[in-house]
């Protein structure tokens, strides 16, 4: 083993050790005193509420495999349920360290289902875009009202409308032969050889892909869509968790949390294990009216019927890819 590799591995291993220490340290502010009386409102807890908050743990996964699905489309047509059934067993992936689920998601893309390398690339890049842009509207409207009311539906659907056509302009520009011949033209210009056989060559091609993905209206403002009803929909967890406790936050509190709770979890380089729970209690602490300890209690619940539900869709989802199926995938995977 050389000694970037051991380096990289090192990394991983301290990462997801720090991830369980936070959640040591989440778990240990939720058993402070003052919160005992929260365990037994949880034992005794409403049973629509409990049912809601596991139902919204499910659309969230449901969503998110839609998003992935609607990108994807106008490059390459896989059936919506194996999208979603690799999307919840990578989700559950997610929690652990060495990026699992990107990994799992890559290989039975390529292996299983044909996709080149770099498409799957451009993909994820793609994704990237819808992820982070649709998140800034709803997120900016909702540190501006503090709750829905009219002024919050019409400036998150301004900054949603401006953020899709925007995307859309600029994927059109530069998507199809015109727009591969427009970015050669424009790495003609430049003076670096390197930018110039890139653009002439057959892996920039299919990695330009990413922009044919964002440029059809209609899949753009689906995948949009999707992606900020999931966002809501991981606030009104929050909502109803801070809820049953008995430790109301407002709508704010919980667009920030589910904001910091899904991003930390896409960029957390070991695993979301303690990493979602430590850093959103460490930013909702931050804001008036929240204290760490009590918080704590919303997110370990959120967390705890999440992690249920992943565990059973992934279930769900290797039955539907058929394990016997995957490990016989050839090792070399399409050409990139």
């Amino acid at each position: 083993m050389n000694r970037s590799r051991a380096r990289a591995i090192a990394v991983q291993v301290v990462a997801f050790a720090i991830g369980l220490a936070l959640l040591a340290w989440c778990v240990t502010l939720a058993l402070r005193p003052e919160n005992r009386d929260k365990f037994a409102l949880l034992a005794g807890a409403p049973r629509l509420d409990v049912a809601a908050l596991f139902a919204l743990s499910l659309a969230s996964v449901l969503l998110n495999g839609g998003v992935f699905w609607a990108v994807l489309h106008p490059v390459r047509r896989l059936r919506l349920a194996d999208i979603e059934a690799v999307n919840a067993v990578a989700t559950f992936l997610n929690y652990l360290p060495f990026k699992l689920g990107l990994v799992f998601r890559v290989a039975v893309h390529t292996r299983r289902d044909g996709v080149p390398l770099l498409t799957v690339a451009a993909w994820m890049a793609a994704m990237g875009v819808i992820v982070l842009g649709s998140m800034v509207p709803p997120l900016a409207a909702g540190l501006w009202r503090g709750r829905i009311d009219a002024l919050f539906v019409v400036s998150t659907l301004a900054g949603l409308g401006l953020f899709f056509a925007t995307t859309l302009a600029v994927a059109r520009a530069f998507s199809g032969e015109r727009g591969l011949a427009r970015l050669g033209r424009l790495a003609a210009r430049t003076r670096v050889g390197l930018a110039r056989r890139a653009a002439a060559s057959t892996p920039f091609a299919r990695l330009h892909a990413g922009f044919a993905m964002l440029a059809t209206p209609a899949t753009l403002a689906l995948a949009i869509t999707l992606r900020t009803a999931d966002l809501l929909i991981q606030a009104g967890r929050f909502v109803i968790a801070s809820r049953i406790v008995h430790e109301p936050i407002t709508f704010e509190t919980a667009v920030l949390a589910a904001s910091s709770y899904f991003l930390i979890g896409v960029l957390s380089p070991a695993g979301t294990v303690g990493a979602r729970e430590g850093g959103t209690i460490g930013l909702a602490s931050l804001l008036r009216g929240v204290t760490p300890s009590s918080f704590a209690v919303i997110a370990l619940v959120v967390s705890a019927t999440e992690l249920a539900v992943h565990f059973f869709t992934a279930a769900a989802g290797t039955l539907w890819l058929r394990p016997d199926r995957l490990l016989r995938l050839r090792a070399a995977a399409p050409p990139a």
